[in-house]
């Protein structure tokens, strides 16, 4: 009866420690996790709006800094002239009455003698009058001279630089500067700046001079474009479109137009390469030049930082729950030690008891390891298709149902992609079926490998494959589709000692609301068809059609 009594204190002992530690444990660990993954995924969603918010900026800022730079430039170049006009004015107001007369009075050939004067502004218009009268005694012809003299110097804009001193004999000398011919300078000088300016990711800053505001064919030049410094001076149209149809030049003049400045996005190909992607670009009007400056980042270098922070964050969310994992282990531990120390008198007496309990358990944890690993089987025959081993065409129906119920509440987008191989036919004539099951089964794989981690594919039949990509654009699908194409085509799939050359054929369509689940794929499947009548190995969307 003791030892019965000893045995039953024993095991409520040990039963409350145990309880104790697990609620415990619990108590702690339940609101961390909790917590934890709130603020992981509060973070993974504020990636992307963060990311592209600071490059929207980074460009505004690049943008606004270069037109700061473009002013002070035109400033300068102004304030130079200036400086100069006055320097040569002073050096005229030197000249003695003898300068004065050989200056006015004509060659034996016309012209007028220049004899005796500092002259080092060459370009610079001259013009010497009497100043009782205002009669013009002399001018030099540059910068529109003559019509200067006829209209007085003035304070307007036609002429910002100008300087005037007296001469002997009543006279006065005036030099000037047309406002073109500074901006001209200035513009040669931005544009010297402009050409040598790169910022990350390839970016760079262009201009496009505006010659008429109302857009068509020649509304603008190309003043400055160092992705392509050989089309620079070529005329622009608003008509002209981009590889997806998109009216770029159309898009950016009405911005300028009712803003003064825009964000947009267009497909452009990128520095130093032919590739061509999607481009957010930000521009703005310097009015005083009608100059639109701009500057941009592509797409996919976008996606790329996004990536890599979401990787980052991924990790350092895993670390941290691997350091609360071992510190709650170190806790057990330590507990545990002291369990032992605290009943190592009368460990051996309840040793056989828990070593039942022990073999009990195994038993029970094998009997439930078989249980789980049949229904696991059972499962994966249920839904699975045996060849590929991708969901069969059931599950991936009531998959896309899921994804149909979800984005009917959120309005999330989501893209159905329908590939299939090309000439499998004449793999399965020509070779057999079972090189044609190996081929089938490489292509799934590859396919696989390279969706996202969101998205799902399904054996749809024969040799077709259906890909629901969850939370995706059309222009995201068609990227995706694209991808896979390429990663088939890419290299041989080998069978045996064969190489087999094979391609595949991608439609895509997007779920919009109000289509059921059949028109989505009607739609998808009328894409394929347009594919395939297209020439096959290509990709062919709802926006292509």
């Amino acid at each position: 009866m003791d030892t019965i009594v000893r045995k039953k204190i024993r095991f409520f002992y040990y039963t409350a420690a145990l309880v104790t530690m697990a609620v415990v444990a619990l108590a702690v660990s339940v609101p961390y996790f909790i917590d934890s993954r709130k603020n992981y995924d509060l973070l993974i969603s504020e990636i992307e709006n963060s990311i592209i918010f600071w490059h929207r900026t980074t460009l505004k800022q690049s943008v606004t800094r270069t037109i700061s730079e473009i002013e002070t430039i035109r400033s300068l170049t102004r304030a130079e002239f200036k400086a100069l006009c006055d320097a040569q004015a002073r050096a005229f107001s030197r000249l003695d009455a003898q300068d004065v007369q050989a200056l006015a009075a004509p060659r034996h050939d016309g012209s007028p003698a220049l004899r005796g004067i500092p002259l080092t502004l060459a370009d610079a218009g001259v013009v010497i009058r009497e100043q009782a009268t205002g009669r013009v005694v002399w001018t030099n012809g540059r910068q529109d001279a003559d019509a200067f003299a006829q209209d007085g110097p003035g304070e307007g804009a036609a002429y910002p630089v100008t300087a005037t001193a007296p001469l002997p004999q009543g006279l006065a000398v005036t030099l000037f500067f047309q406002a073109a011919s500074l901006d001209a300078l200035a513009k040669a000088r931005a544009k010297a700046l402009i050409r040598a300016i790169r910022f990350d990711q390839g970016s760079y800053i262009w201009v496009n001079e505006i010659l008429n505001y109302a857009g068509g064919d020649n509304y603008a030049i190309r003043a400055v474009n160092p992705n392509l410094p050989e089309t620079e001076g070529n005329p622009l149209s608003t008509n002209t479109p981009d590889i997806h149809g998109n009216f770029p030049y159309k898009e950016e003049l009405e911005g300028i137009n009712r803003d003064g400045d825009l964000y947009f996005t267009y497909y452009f190909k990128k520095l130093g390469s032919m590739e061509i992607t999607q481009k957010l670009a930000y521009a703005k009007l310097y009015k005083p030049f009608d100059w639109i400056v701009a500057t941009g980042v592509y797409m996919d270098d976008i996606e790329a930082v996004i990536l890599k922070r979401k990787l980052a964050l991924t990790e350092a969310y895993a670390a941290q729950v691997r350091s609360f994992i071992i510190l709650m282990a170190a806790v057990f531990v330590v507990c545990v030690t002291l369990f032992y120390v605290f009943e190592r008198r009368v460990n051996a007496m309840v040793s056989s008891f828990v070593s039942r309990l022990h073999e009990n358990e195994q038993e029970l944890v094998q009997k439930n390891d078989r249980l789980t690993a049949a229904y696991t089987q059972l499962e994966h025959v249920a839904y699975h298709d045996f060849l590929t081993g991708l969901l069969n065409r059931h599950a991936m129906s009531d998959r896309i149902g899921e994804e149909f119920s979800r984005s009917a509440r959120s309005g999330a987008s989501f893209c159905l992609i329908l590939a299939d191989i090309d000439e499998f036919k004449r793999i399965n004539d020509t070779m057999g079926h079972d090189v044609g099951d190996q081929v089938l089964a490489k292509a799934a794989n590859r396919l696989r490998k390279n969706l996202r981690h969101e998205d799902v594919a399904a054996r749809w039949g024969g040799e077709e494959f259906l890909i629901l990509a969850t939370a995706c654009t059309l222009e995201k699908g068609v990227i995706l589709a694209e991808k896979l194409r390429a990663v088939v085509e890419g290299r041989p799939i080998r069978v045996g000692e064969a190489a087999l050359n094979v391609t595949m054929t991608f439609g895509v369509a997007a779920y919009a609301p109000g289509k059921t689940f059949d028109e989505l794929l009607k739609d998808v499947d009328l894409r394929l068809y347009d594919g395939k009548r297209g020439g096959r190995n290509r990709v062919v969307s709802d926006a292509c059609a």
